[in-house]
């Protein structure tokens, strides 16, 4: 024969017999004029072997409808061979004995259709099985390619190389036709919905495999139950009652490292351990697997999406890196569980659909996987859109930190707990939580501990100009360039001075910087002291100019003026929680409905938590609606209103028992506006008779036909041409005076060199005879202090004769008073016509 390449049948090799045609293969395969064999029968045609061909490296070449087959039993060998046939062609028959051992294949690539695997419904998981066992033993073939349609999988695909004694390494890249968005059917599609109890892929003790283009599908039928239950539902209750959840073998989608040396104390996998045909818990090593890669991968309807080492046993499963990856409707898209996992890392991940929780490490949140030890992740780039409870349930303790960048979230019910002491960020994010409305009840939108700093990130209830909830563990988080729809509320679980924020703003007024903590003041015995600072700004009344520095952005307003509290009511109204307070006529004069009402548990000193939004306000009680499933029916509360202190200041007069304020002069702000957002106003320019928090009112409504404003309480002081700020309105620190005295001698030349009634220099030039004991200056502020403060200056020597004076020749500050101090004398004179410089710092 001329061709290099002859056909089967012009070599005398029969099809459809039952007869051995080995010999007469191994014959041809020897000659040397030959690069190999044809199978060119007409289809069905099954070529019969018995006994181990060699080709030799040849070329095995299949005409589609052509394939191998051999007995059940004793095993024979096909090795050596270089595979030529389609994608969509099978090739060898998957129920015989025989064991094909290719050195490579003409595409590159090996399809599971040469064992036969199908997408018409019956169960294509022996033949992808066999495929996924031929690429790993053979290193000539690295990559499964299974071409788009529905492959029905029975049972697991398990990634693995036992050596009889011991799991060794291996490598296999596994490949699709379709992308982690795809949405028209087409495209690979793996469907191990006839199965609830393992996993779809496990890669176990792999070394750079990777899966790409491929969305796997399984069983999880989570019947969503409607907003308010799925968010006030916890991870540790979330389930849809069938699929298995267990700590060391949960129904997952893709596993790295699925098994241990031992079985693990849930026992494992079902028919994967002893009870199977095959125990997959067996060898000694813990080791693992490193630099796997996901890419464009879509996973649906599992327990978990993606998890590391469930077993408890195994380490590694380090060095991942998973892109363009999309979860929809399970209880946890990623889980990680020990702490030897290093630079794993998901980008342009989207979760749509239903789920519980994006990202789980460690134990935690009523969920433990595997060993529970948190490691070291990197999430950046996630889409959120759909229901989805919570983002992170991470508790770090002493382990790893994780880093998460660039998310976008909508409809996200919480943030999630995280726990860290170790530095871990979350920034350059934007989080739209779940309105009030939306979930049924307000939420804990941020629960984070110190270690944990949010970076540029932006934080809101989109639209509803109501506050995140934000609680912490002791240390408090860090927010550094961050946004807030409005000043969040803090629970006061801890100190609020353990929460920071640094050059934070907030959207409603783009002049106010959030400075200090931005939290609930914290409960000093019976009443709440402000502690913060934001923004300052400007002002001039009355011919003078005051700086206006507020105590806190925002301020929880008692609705009871004498500490009293309240018998909260609870009720289920159409499957949401309610609450209703039974209170005076003037205490429902201080409620506005859509106020944020905020409650201190009695016992519970100095904690406030959200119960709700202010829906109905009747003749001797109010309702509150979207009440969290914590506040129970008779309950005992401390209630108030959560009130943001915008910056405003006017001037006005007062008179003893009126509840207006006349002749209001704007200074700056905006007073219709200042009460549409809430109208609390702090001050002490109203005198009231309150026994607690006499210096919050509240701006009911402002006639600017008449110039009055009316509040919610009654003054017990008249006044005229008052200044009322939200900003502890001071004078700004002027130039002070100074003069001579006789501890300074004749002819002294005295002078505030630099500074203000704050900060300022004081130079003294001694004239003759200066006396001993006697005031040297008197240095009178530009302003008193407010409200009467006696401050404490502090001097330090600004050249070397006054840091040369000690003893009885030292000078020190008396008389202080709000208005200025004296300089005197010791007992020991002054040196005559000498310079001496103090630098005094006044506070």
């Amino acid at each position: 024969m001329s061709t290099s390449m002859p056909s089967a049948a012009d070599l005398g090799i029969v099809a459809n017999s039952g007869t051995d045609q080995s010999a007469l293969i191994n014959t041809a395969l020897s000659n040397p004029s030959y690069s190999g064999i044809v199978f060119d029968f007409a289809p069905p045609a099954a070529v019969y072997i018995s006994n181990s061909v060699n080709a030799q490296g040849k070329v095995l070449k299949f005409i589609p409808g052509t394939y191998l087959t051999g007995p059940t039993t004793p095993a024979a060998t096909v090795s050596n061979f270089v595979l030529d046939c389609g994608v969509r062609q099978q090739c060898f028959d998957p129920a015989c004995a025989l064991v094909f051992s290719p050195v490579g294949t003409t595409l590159g690539k090996i399809s599971p259709w040469v064992f036969g695997a199908k997408t018409n419904g019956t169960d294509a998981s022996p033949a992808i099985q066999k495929t996924i066992d031929l690429v790993i033993k053979n290193i000539g073939v690295q990559t499964l390619f299974i071409p788009a349609g529905t492959y029905t999988c029975h049972s697991p695909l398990i990634c693995h190389n036992w050596s009889g004694t011991e799991y060794a390494t291996f490598m296999i890249s596994i490949e699709g036709e379709c992308n982690f968005w795809e949405s028209s059917g087409y495209g690979t599609i793996l469907d191990f919905r006839s199965f609830n109890n393992t996993f779809g892929i496990g890669l176990h003790r792999t070394k750079g495999s990777s899966i790409k283009n491929i969305k796997v599908m399984g069983a999880w039928n989570y019947t969503f139950p409607g907003a308010y239950t799925f968010y006030n539902t916890p991870l540790s209750a979330f389930t849809d009652g069938v699929c298995r959840d267990s700590q060391y073998s949960p129904y997952a989608g893709i596993v790295v490292d699925p098994f241990s040396p031992a079985v693990p104390a849930d026992g494992g996998y079902p028919g994967l351990n002893a009870g199977g045909p095959v125990n997959y818990y067996r060898g000694s090593t813990t080791a693992g697997s490193t630099g796997v890669t996901l890419e464009d991968v879509h996973i649906d309807g599992f327990v978990i999406g993606f998890i590391t080492s469930p077993n408890g046993q195994t380490q590694n499963a380090e060095l991942i890196r998973a892109e363009k990856i999309q979860f929809t409707n399970m209880k946890i898209c990623i889980v990680g569980c020990q702490d030897q996992e290093k630079l794993n890392v998901f980008r342009h991940v989207g979760c749509w659909g239903t789920c519980h929780t994006i990202f789980l490490a460690g134990v935690g949140g009523g969920a433990s996987y595997g060993a529970g030890t948190p490691g070291n992740w990197y999430v950046e780039g996630l889409n959120i859109a759909g229901y989805n409870n919570q983002l992170i349930y991470n508790n770090q303790q002493g382990y790893f930190p994780s880093y998460f960048k660039n998310i976008y979230a909508e409809l996200l019910g919480s943030l999630g707990s995280i726990g860290s002491i170790l530095g871990t960020t979350i920034q350059d994010s934007v989080f739209n939580f779940a309105t009030y409305d939306e979930a049924g009840s307000y939420q804990t939108h941020i629960n984070a501990a110190a270690g944990v700093t949010f970076i540029g990130c932006l934080f809101r209830m989109y639209g509803t100009g109501k506050p995140i909830v934000i609680s912490s563990g002791n240390g408090g988080p860090v927010f550094d360039s961050c946004s807030f729809e409005t000043p969040p509320f803090y629970d006061l679980m801890y100190p609020a001075d353990d929460t920071k924020f640094i050059n934070c703003t907030d959207l409603f007024t783009s002049d106010r910087n959030l400075l200090g903590p931005v939290s609930t003041p914290y409960v000093t015995g019976s009443f709440f002291s402000g502690v913060n600072l934001y923004g300052s700004t400007k002002v001039n009344a009355n011919g003078t100019t005051y700086t206006m520095n507020s105590r806190s952005p925002v301020y929880p307003m008692p609705i009871n003026r004498t500490t009293g509290g309240y018998t909260v009511s609870v009720s289920l109204v159409a499957g949401f929680y309610q609450a209703t307070v039974t209170c005076s006529s003037d205490e429902l004069n201080r409620i506005s409905i859509g106020d944020v009402i905020v409650g201190s548990p009695t016992g519970a000193y100095p904690i406030l938590v959200v119960m709700g939004i202010v829906s109905a306000i009747g003749t001797s009680d109010f309702t509150i609606k979207y009440v969290p499933a914590s506040v129970t029916n008779g309950s005992f509360y401390y209630i108030f209103i959560w009130l943001p202190l915008y910056n405003i200041s006017f001037t006005g007069d007062t008179t003893n028992g009126s509840n207006q304020i006349t002749n209001v002069s704007l200074l700056s702000g905006d007073l219709n506006l200042f009460i549409a957002r809430g109208g609390l106003l702090s001050t002490t320019s109203v005198k009231v008779t309150d026994s607690w928090h006499s210096n919050l009112i509240r701006l009911r409504s402002y006639n600017a036909g008449t110039n009055t404003l009316t509040f919610d309480k009654t003054a017990t002081a008249s006044a005229v041409k008052n200044l009322f700020t939200n900003g502890n309105a001071a004078p700004d620190p002027l130039t002070p005076s100074i003069a001579a005295g006789p501890g300074a001698g004749s002819g002294a030349a005295v002078a505030i060199v630099k500074g203000n009634d704050k900060n300022m220099q004081v130079s003294i030039t001694t004239g003759t005879a200066p006396s001993a004991s006697a005031i040297t200056a008197t240095i009178s502020f530009g302003i008193p202090f407010a409200g009467g403060y006696i401050p404490s200056p502090k001097f330090s020597p600004a050249n070397s004769n006054a840091a040369a004076l000690s003893g009885a020749g030292q000078v020190f500050m008396d008389a202080a008073s709000s208005s200025g101090f004296t300089i005197t004398s010791g007992s020991s004179v002054l040196a005559a016509s000498t310079l001496y410089l103090w630098n005094v710092e006044v506070g």
